[in-house]
């Protein structure tokens, strides 16, 4: 009987503060910019495009693309270098916070993480040797080089040491 009511209780505190997806929208494109959902066929990113959560983005030769996070235009922003692939693996937004994973296996990303007065940002890039999570509010990385250019960002390699 107490587990059940302990069980209930804890269904009713997740009801209580609701999660919501962050929209990631492609702001400005330049040269050849793809992108799909999960395993889906590519298809031309276009400057408006909303992203869903697990969309990969893929930029060519030359190309560039920004992509701005968040609910208003003070979200934060990732501008996505040439030859770069990258994940958008979790946009999640709640009350007070907001939380955005993105996985960079190949190339390189500046991000300038904004945040409303009174929220948190947890912000993170992760490669395939790193992970960059945001203390501060702006840096670039390519998942083994991390170059800093406002505030303070933590950096581990994969297995958490930094």
């Amino acid at each position: 009987m107490k587990r059940k009511i302990i069980v209930l209780l804890g269904l009713l505190a997740l009801l209580a503060s609701p999660l919501f997806a962050q929209d990631a929208v492609v702001s400005e494109v330049r040269g050849k910019v793809e992108y799909r959902v999960g395993s889906g066929a590519w298809q031309t990113a276009t400057s408006g495009q909303r992203l869903a959560l697990n969309a990969t983005i893929s930029t060519g030769f030359g190309s560039t693309a920004v992509i701005r996070i968040g609910q208003d235009s003070n979200g934060s922003v990732l501008e996505v270098a040439q030859l770069t692939r990258l994940t958008l693996e979790e946009l999640i937004e709640r009350e007070g916070s907001t939380r955005t994973d993105v996985f960079v296996p190949v190339g390189r990303v500046r991000a300038t993480v904004n945040t409303a007065e009174g929220r948190s940002a947890d912000f993170r890039v992760r490669g395939p040797l790193s992970t960059a999570a945001v203390r501060g509010t702006g840096f670039e990385t390519n998942g083994w080089q991390l170059s800093v250019t406002e505030g303070v960002v933590a950096f581990a390699n994969a297995l958490g040491e930094g």
